[in-house]
């Protein structure tokens, strides 16, 4: 089990987006579930996969970097969808995630239709996920807490429907989502 250094050390993400603003999954969504299974698989299970129309984001915890390999594979699941040639691929590693992963969450706050439809892809993934591990209960305290300052900001689109969604999730362990949320919290003013 990783402890709470080492999930932020071992931290990587690799983004998958359509060249312009193009509102074309990069992955049909059997083939990303599919492609979830071969890097949990491969990977081990702190791997968190999340498609919205603008890009493909896969979030992982591993001693080292496995973007090569994620690249390499990917074109085997995307059937008729983009050629990878035509994505732009942007990686992340330790605590540039949280970072980066607050910079996607602002960027989608300014088109307000799409935030709400991956605010809701991003708390049901979480809710139908069994086992909540460290590396998706991070991302899901860094994300309540970020849209916790959003809302105090009033910069927050839809407000009470999100409010609604967060409601909804059950957080059965909240002393490891605490212990988690002061890691992103002491790296959060890192700019």
């Amino acid at each position: 089990m990783l402890d709470n250094h080492t999930i932020l050390n071992d931290l990587h993400c690799v983004r998958f987006r359509n060249s312009g603003f193009k509102r074309t999954m990069v992955l049909s969504p059997a083939a990303e579930k599919s492609f979830n299974r071969f890097l949990i698989d491969s990977l081990g299970q702190n791997v968190f996969l999340i498609s919205t129309a603008l890009g493909l984001d896969i979030y992982y915890c591993n001693p080292s970097s496995k973007t090569d390999f994620i690249v390499k594979n990917l074109w085997i699941f995307q059937g008729d969808t983009p050629n990878l040639k035509t994505q732009i691929v942007q990686e992340h590693h330790d605590v540039n995630v949280i970072k980066y992963f607050y910079i996607v969450v602002d960027t989608l706050v300014k088109h307000p239709q799409l935030f709400l439809s991956t605010c809701k892809k991003f708390t049901a993934q979480y809710q139908s996920t069994l086992i909540k591990n460290r590396l998706l209960t991070l991302l899901y305290s860094a994300f309540e807490s970020h849209l916790h300052e959003l809302s105090a900001q009033n910069k927050l689109p839809y407000i009470n429907k999100v409010e609604q969604l967060m409601r909804e999730v059950y957080v059965p362990n909240f002393e490891n989502l605490n212990g988690l949320s002061s890691i992103h919290l002491k790296h959060h003013n890192l700019n």
